[in-house]
């Protein structure tokens, strides 16, 4: 919203069920002055409609969604104030109550359906209607909305049980537009979509889902399932309704969103050009080659490192074609993380099938800016560097663990760089431990090195100072030397230890937290001790580090423990009260 007085706007859209989102998320943008210009053509990229501000007061005045076509922003002229002849049309137009009776009639005819008024909520009858659990009526406003609570989750459950049990043709995607429905002064269905994707697994314990598909999302299934309840006879008049226009669907690029059929990325993908044309803000406009290469190297980034970030790979992006900010690419990447499912899970099945693939070149495009080129070419050394262990175990959760064998390599090849050299850096350890073992992930040897810090500098140090008898040498995130010979370092707390915020945690790693949490008699208490077995089952992090997690972010981790704890309550006396009506059934039966 580009708008002088945006906080009256955006408090008119929020009392009649609206909901100001970030662009990425947003069906309109409103804009109101010239200098809006220069958003235009990001606007329209994204494929999401610029309108004025009057529409919104027309929609509230109306007490319906109108069409937008008369108030949408197509080019900067549709920006400068009106004429006074418009005024006046307008205005007259507007004093004669049999015309505008007529035009508004005649725009709710021509108005599609939205996806609030969906027919299979529409062919209810009173009785089923009557039997839907009633909306939460407790609203807790958070960050310019509104957060999703134990009640919320609870009329969810409630709601798809019984729709279910009414219908059980129908998918979770029109289950979730209908309570988005009855919910719309708090969550869009949009956001209902987003907090039943990030517990899907869980939802899948609650709700009795008919079918594995009825418990789906799928991007195409939505699309084809508006299209088909908005599907009207020819001679009724009315307009189909089609899916808000977004990069996804729009026409430049509809052959290029990924589907199965995609072949992934045989090796680095090649910036395109940038050569084009920059009048009226088009340089800021994606081009095909960009989009395309927009898929191809986030499929690349996974394939080099399962576990990487996405704020990594938007990083990257825009360092490697600056002329995209990072806010722009996030655009694009939450526009298309849909398709980009297929991507990922494609590139991660790749990975663990046949490996991950690693680049010889040392103008590798995926390294962490912080990596310089591997100064130590080990082809040329006379003593060759010692063996990685063969044997890898894996853990429940599917990851490799660090077993003893891998410590004692990581000594041996610390010491044996040492020997060899007399620089020593760690950045240069973690890339060839990536040439050598390449079983762990970038990131995880990265925190595996700086777990053992203390180690390492004792064995570089041996190994230094036996190869020239008064070297002695260190390790950092730079790569420059550490330690000077009049610096000495007495114990573990005296080395820098990495920083658990400087890395994103995951959600299966913050599950993870959580179900260790439950395990602890006093988790809120607990002591170093307690997360050693899992600083060693997830060694991203030690168990001091594990630990201050756990102090830093213990509003949250209580929040989600409440939740997990209220759902899990709600399953089971959701059970016996079931098992007690069929209880009660064969009493009657038997008697």
């Amino acid at each position: 919203m580009d708008v002088s007085h945006h906080m009256e706007i955006l408090e008119s859209i929020r009392t009649h069920g609206g909901r100001g989102t970030p662009i990425g998320y947003s069906d309109y943008v409103v804009m109101d002055s010239p200098a809006s210009g220069k958003l235009l053509p990001q606007v329209q990229q994204l494929g999401i409609r610029g309108v004025k501000p009057s529409w919104i007061q027309a929609c509230i005045e109306g007490n319906e969604l109108l069409p937008s076509e008369d108030w949408e922003i197509n080019e900067e002229a549709d920006l400068l104030p009106e004429t006074p002849q418009a005024q006046s049309e307008r205005a007259s137009t507007g004093n004669d109550t049999t015309d505008q009776k007529a035009q508004k009639e005649k725009r709710r005819s021509n108005t599609p359906v939205r996806l609030r008024n969906l027919e299979s909520f529409s062919n209810l009858s009173p009785e089923e209607k009557a039997a839907l659990p009633a909306a939460p009526a407790v609203l807790v406003p958070h960050a310019g909305g509104y957060r999703f609570t134990h009640e919320d989750s609870q009329f969810l459950i409630d709601y798809a049980n019984v729709r279910f049990g009414q219908n059980s043709r129908l998918s979770i995607s029109s289950i979730l537009r209908e309570v988005a429905n009855h919910t719309r002064t708090s969550h869009s269905y949009e956001s209902w979509r987003r907090y039943y994707k990030d517990q899907t697994e869980v939802w899948k314990i609650y709700v009795r889902f008919p079918s594995a598909a009825s418990a789906s999302l799928d991007a195409e299934d939505d699309r084809t399932n508006v299209i088909e309840s908005s599907l009207v006879d020819e001679d009724s008049g009315q307009t189909p309704v089609w899916p808000t226009p977004s990069l996804a669907n729009s026409k430049s690029f509809r052959r290029l969103v990924p589907d199965a059929d995609r072949p992934l990325p045989s090796e680095r993908p090649s910036t395109p050009s940038t050569d084009v044309d920059m009048e009226a803000g088009s340089g800021q406009r994606y081009t095909r080659e960009e989009i395309e290469y927009f898929f191809d190297f986030v499929a690349w980034s996974y394939m080099q490192d399962p576990h990487i970030a996405r704020t990594t790979i938007i990083r990257n992006l825009a360092e490697k074609m600056p002329r995209h900010s990072t806010g722009s690419w996030s655009s694009v990447w939450f526009t298309q993380k849909h398709a980009l499912e297929n991507i990922v899970t494609k590139a991660i099945r790749h990975v663990e099938q046949n490996g991950r693939q690693r680049e010889t070149s040392d103008n590798d495009d995926l390294r962490s800016p912080s990596v310089g080129k591997m100064d130590l070419d080990l082809s040329m050394r006379k003593t060759p560097p010692p063996e990685p262990p063969s044997n890898h175990k894996f853990n429940s959760n599917g990851f490799r663990e660090y077993p003893p064998e891998d410590y004692r390599y990581l000594m041996d090849l610390v010491s044996w760089i040492a020997r060899k050299h007399a620089k020593v850096t760690h950045s240069q350890i973690v890339r060839i431990l990536l040439q050598q073992a390449p079983y762990h992930t970038e990131r995880g040897w990265d925190n595996y090195v700086r777990k053992h810090k203390a180690e390492v500098l004792k064995a570089i140090a041996e190994a230094s100072s036996r190869a020239n008898g008064n070297y002695s040498a260190s390790i950092d995130q730079n790569n420059e030397p550490l330690l000077p010979q009049e610096r000495s370092y007495d114990s573990e707390a005296d080395f820098e230890q990495g920083d658990w915020r400087s890395t994103h945690i995951g959600e299966r790693t913050f599950e993870a937290v959580l179900a260790h949490l439950e395990t602890l008699e006093d988790p809120w208490n607990s002591s170093e001790e307690a997360w050693e077995g899992f600083a060693s089952v997830h060694p991203d992090y030690t168990a001091q580090e594990w630990r201050a997690f756990l102090e830093e972010s213990k509003p949250v981790l209580m929040s989600a423990m409440s939740e997990r704890k209220a759902l899990r309550d709600a399953y089971f006396i959701e059970t016996e009260l079931n098992y007690d009506t069929e209880e009660n059934d064969d009493a009657e039966q038997s008697d």
